[in-house]
């Protein structure tokens, strides 16, 4: 394990940390914004964020009465009265025209207030604000108010300002301010992001110098290009990996050249979705010739089976509820031709016609947010058991082996979806034609991990290990976090190994 990390100052750290914040809203946070209602609570978070934003810009009025007292006592003369009236009214042209600003800047549309209330300025279609629009709209909230109307007016302007942008934001669909109105912004709840830094995961997770189950984009839930999880293997202390995509070899050819480009030793790997007597399995196969033209047809069945099942969603959700989603239209945009039931209840929530269908209209009112809205309706809607639901059929797992062995591979039992399955029928699989066992990774319980590592031992079985990395589309797994204690991993080193001594590759 590689204990050398990088140390971070506060400034790199909360820099890090908005910058982070703000792509993961970029990414797919817009799609579950919450706008503002007219809820009281809603108008108490929006109150007392801009309350405090004021607090922050007059900060040094505060110095300015603290030494006007002084000077009343007779502790400070009074010819500093006038300079420290001039240096009050420098310092607060900084604070409400800069600070707040620059904050706003910094942070992708957040504020002081807005950071503790969990709101956020964005452009009406909630996509992300441009940083000048961000930078006027404090401006016009906050800077002159304070210093162009309390100069020209005292306190008659600022008071006359805050009134009317009162009354405009309650009578405001959204609550929408008058800087809203003029700059074509408004006020959302930021959905909640889990955001951790690499540097204080490293410290809690032990880092295996093997990582034998990586997603890249090729995967349809996979962020990372080929060469970026390279870069983070480098990074990570890793030392060899795989790339096993979902019913997908086209990452190997990448791989191999940027294995020695990087250093880092490279497992041609896949990934394949199978069955066996009813229940779903995946089997991950290393080493295989990705040039093998039955992996095609594995990508090509897999697409078609995809497509046809996001079509049959679409059509009983039509039925069912009367709303009408163009599928056609969204696969064009997707070359996996696989449209979830979650991507489906992200879409309609986002059509504010839909939003006011009754059904639709039961889910946001028994929710907290649109985020756990999204999630019910999706779990009800298209899981087993919802009327949406469509039931798959995989290849066989018999089928999948044969293919993995004629690609000249290993093939090795996947750990994801063991947690449901019995020992004894974890034996009969093995049985089938492996020739290993992912026995560790992070996704499983760790009396699953026993059960497996026993099992492979009986059986004689090549030992793998996996972080199922797949990079921002599945928080809380980490490149070389595969749950494989110090004691395992010559374990593994077998199966790396594996080539060399089969003559399998010639790598």
């Amino acid at each position: 394990m590689n204990k050398q990390h990088a140390k971070y100052s506060v400034k790199q750290r909360g820099r890090a940390y908005f910058t982070k914040r703000s792509q993961l809203y970029r990414q797919q946070g817009f799609r579950r914004a919450k706008p503002l209602t007219r809820a009281k609570e809603e108008f108490e978070d929006h109150g007392y964020s801009y309350m405090v934003d004021l607090c922050v810009a007059l900060t040094p009025a505060l110095l300015w009465v603290f030494v006007f007292i002084l000077i009343i006592c007779g502790i400070l003369p009074v010819i500093l009265l006038t300079p420290m009236y001039w240096i009050t009214l420098v310092l607060l042209l900084i604070t409400s025209f800069g600070l707040t600003g620059w904050f706003s800047l910094r942070s992708h549309g957040l504020s002081f207030g807005r950071f503790l209330t969990g709101l956020k300025v964005v452009h009406k279609s909630n996509k992300e604000a441009a940083p000048l629009i961000l930078l006027l709209r404090e401006i016009i909230e906050v800077g002159i108010p304070i210093c162009v109307l309390g100069y020209l007016f005292n306190m008659f302007g600022i008071l006359a300002f805050w009134i009317v942008n009162t009354i405009v934001t309650i009578i405001s669909p959204g609550q929408r301010t008058i800087a809203d109105w003029i700059l074509g912004t408004r006020l959302i709840y930021e959905p909640q992001m889990n955001i951790r830094f690499e540097q204080d995961v490293k410290k809690e997770l032990e880092v295996t110098p093997i990582d034998l189950h990586i997603h890249s984009n090729f995967s349809d839930d996979g962020y990372y290009s080929v060469e970026d999880l390279f870069v983070k293997a480098k990074e990570a202390g890793c030392q060899t990996i795989s790339i096993t995509d979902h019913n997908c070899v086209r990452a190997n050819t990448q791989a191999k050249r940027l294995s020695v480009l990087y250093g880092v030793h490279y497992v041609p790997g896949i990934e394949i979705d199978c069955s066996y007597r009813g229940r779903r399995l995946r089997v991950l196969g290393y080493y295989i010739d990705e040039r093998n033209e039955l992996f095609d047809a594995v990508e090509s069945e897999s697409l078609k089976r995809e497509k046809a099942a996001s079509l049959l969603r679409a059509k009983k959700l039509k039925e069912y509820a009367g709303i009408v989603v163009d599928m056609e239209r969204l696969l064009e945009n997707t070359r996996f031709q696989n449209v979830s039931g979650k991507q489906i209840a992200k879409i309609i929530f986002d059509n504010e016609a839909y939003r006011q269908f009754p059904l639709i209209q039961h889910y946001l009112e028994s929710s907290s947010n649109d985020e756990k809205a999204i999630q019910h309706f999706a779990r009800d809607m298209f899981e087993e058991g919802g009327p949406c639901y469509v039931e798959l059929t995989y290849p066989s797992l018999h089928d999948i082996l044969e293919i993995v062995h004629l690609a000249d591979g290993i093939a090795v039992l996947s750990s994801w979806g063991c947690d449901q399955l019995e020992t004894p029928f974890i034996e009969q699989i093995l049985m089938e034609g492996f020739d290993g066992v992912e026995a560790f990774s992070p996704m499983i319980k760790k009396e699953t991990m026993a059960r497996l590592l026993k099992l492979a031992k009986e059986h004689k079985l090549l030992i793998s290990a996996g972080s199922d990395f797949h990079g921002p589309t599945h928080p809380n797994r980490y490149m070389g976090v595969t749950n494989c204690p110090k004691q395992a991993w010559p374990l593994v080193e077998i199966l790396t190994s594996a080539d060399a001594n089969n003559a399998k590759k010639g790598m």
